[in-house]
């Protein structure tokens, strides 16, 4: 009987520790993916349909948001042209977003956007990282204007993967 009791307690102390140490576990690989260009790996610690369309949520109020605020812009007779074009635009800047280079730049705390800037930071360099609770973890990467990105990963019974990008509200 002792020894079914130290098996069990043995077990769950193993699984505790898989699910503390797998944030960090994925929030490597996608670090290793993205250094050695591997979107096969990538695919495997990233749901990227979720994150896309959590990432579409964000921006469309983001963007609704400053257009409600922009006076300017609720006077002008083309706004309504604009709000018919805004989820071709926003499903296009996703795109960009939702890509291997996309998650490094924010990774690196930057825009992703192309540019001739070669210079480059570590991958989740200057990270703060917490559980938030036991399925969901959450990595916070500073931007180059000091707002915080935070990369969230959610546990689906063992597995982690990141699942959205909460985006500076500037």
């Amino acid at each position: 009987m002792k020894k079914i009791i130290i098996s069990v307690v043995v077990f769950f102390v193993l699984i505790m520790g898989y699910i503390v140490a797998g944030p960090y576990i994925t929030m490597n690989a996608i670090k290793s993916d993205i250094k050695n260009k591997n979107t096969e790996g990538l695919k495997e610690n990233i749901d990227f349909p979720v994150l896309r369309e959590n990432l579409k949520e964000q921006m469309t109020d983001i963007v609704m948001r400053k257009m409600q605020e922009d006076k300017e812009l609720q006077n002008n007779p083309f706004s309504g042209l604009a709000v018919m074009m805004m989820p071709g635009i926003i499903n296009n800047a996703i795109d960009l977003y939702v890509s291997p280079y996309g998650i490094t730049r924010l990774s690196e705390g930057r825009k992703p956007i192309k540019d001739n800037n070669q210079t480059s930071s570590e991958i989740f360099e200057n990270t703060k990282t917490s559980f938030e609770s036991l399925s969901k973890f959450i990595i916070k990467v500073k931007n180059k204007e000091g707002s915080d990105i935070s990369f969230i990963l959610t546990r689906d019974i063992v597995t982690w993967k990141l699942t959205n990008i909460e985006l500076p509200q500037e």
